[in-house]
């Protein structure tokens, strides 16, 4: 049975990097708009696909050579004070590794002058992007209760966590981007993104807010 599924090893491990997981997510989301056409609740599925998806752009985007980047202060300092041990005891522990939020990575990604100054993050951006991480975190960390979701905006805010995701994916400049020189990526993503664009724009038309892209 593993044999015929993708990205399971022989030895009967499921292997992705943030790279395939942005992508898959981005997949995903475009299936959740589908449903959501007949199904209003697959909404929070898709706001839950799209944040993940901005995260792993984020991480692709922002990562460098020492795998730090991304880390939280105290994380980092600890993984570099392991590479420098390292080289005198084989036997030094490696620290846990623990990621930065996501709205760090955004802060990040707005003060990097690197790839992700390729990415305009314009105030009604920032808006979205901020909504759409404060409703993925209710539905993470979930409550016994009861939630409800304002439909206004929700076509916008999608669109919006999946071009971001997909120009920080596609930033050029790094020796090696998986999703610009691996061409069953790179078509994936961008085949996500046209449905995406396409399905968002429909529900928009269908809730009464045609969606007007902002730069």
């Amino acid at each position: 049975m593993c044999s015929i599924m993708k990205n399971i090893s022989p030895n009967g491990f499921i292997e992705f990097d943030e790279h395939e997981d942005a992508v898959h997510s981005l997949e995903e989301l475009s299936n959740q708009l589908l449903g959501a056409q007949s199904d209003a609740k697959s909404w929070k599925f898709a706001l839950i696909l799209g944040c993940n998806a901005l995260n792993s752009a984020l991480v692709c985007a922002l990562n460098d050579t020492a795998g730090v980047a991304c880390l939280t202060r105290r994380s980092r300092a600890a993984t570099l004070k392991w590479f420098e041990e390292s080289r005198i005891d084989p036997n030094a522990k490696y620290p846990e590794q623990r990621l930065e939020s996501p709205l760090a990575l955004v802060r990040l990604a707005r003060r990097d002058r690197g790839l992700c100054s390729q990415v305009a993050f314009s105030l009604q951006k920032m808006r979205d992007i901020r909504k759409a991480f404060n409703l993925r975190n209710r539905f993470v960390h979930f409550l016994p209760a009861s939630w409800s979701i304002e439909v206004a905006g929700l076509p916008r805010i999608v669109l919006t966590l999946a071009q971001v995701s997909d120009q920080l994916l596609c930033a050029t400049g790094k020796t090696y981007n998986r999703v610009l020189y691996e061409e069953d990526l790179h078509v994936r993503l961008k085949r996500a993104i046209c449905d995406i664009v396409d399905r968002t724009k429909a529900l928009g038309i269908e809730l009464g807010e045609p969606i007007v892209e902002s730069e």
